[in-house]
């Protein structure tokens, strides 16, 4: 690969066959916030964040748009931070995530500090005002 990493923000469904996935760059992670309309689950990275379950955040209400622009303003903040952020837990489901079973996991940061040898799904909460990072990995009442 000559493309070190590639980020998708929320990717969206496409008919683009060379959409976002594992073969495209080095390292290829995916930020989900929208999966419930606009998002893409199917586009996944080596690394994959579903922030807030991916399907809704709750910041948002019912505003999909709204949602799915979540990716970039959670990605601005990890720049803007330029310190890790938004830690993550390696989990195989949100139910899983939320009930605790994952607590001890591997955990990676999304954003612009995430690990570049970060495998799987990795789910986290934010905080539902800036900073939305909280900066802790385990999850508050799902």
């Amino acid at each position: 690969h000559f493309i070190s990493r590639v980020t998708g923000l929320s990717p969206t469904f496409t008919s683009n066959p060379t959409q976002i996935g594992p073969n495209v760059a080095q390292y290829v992670d995916t930020v989900h916030t929208n999966t419930a309309m606009h998002g893409n689950f199917n586009s996944r990275g080596m690394a994959s964040f579903l922030v807030n379950s991916g399907e809704r955040q709750p910041w948002c209400g019912s505003d999909n748009a709204c949602s799915h622009d979540a990716a970039m303003i959670l990605w601005a903040e990890s720049v803007l931070t330029n310190q890790p952020s938004f830690p993550s837990l390696n989990c195989d489901a949100w139910e899983n995530f939320c009930n605790r079973n994952c607590d001890n996991n591997h955990v990676s940061n999304m954003g612009q500090f995430s690990h570049s040898g970060a495998r799987g799904l990795y789910f986290l909460q934010t905080n539902n005002l800036r900073p939305f990072s909280r900066n802790e990995a385990t999850p508050l009442g799902c």
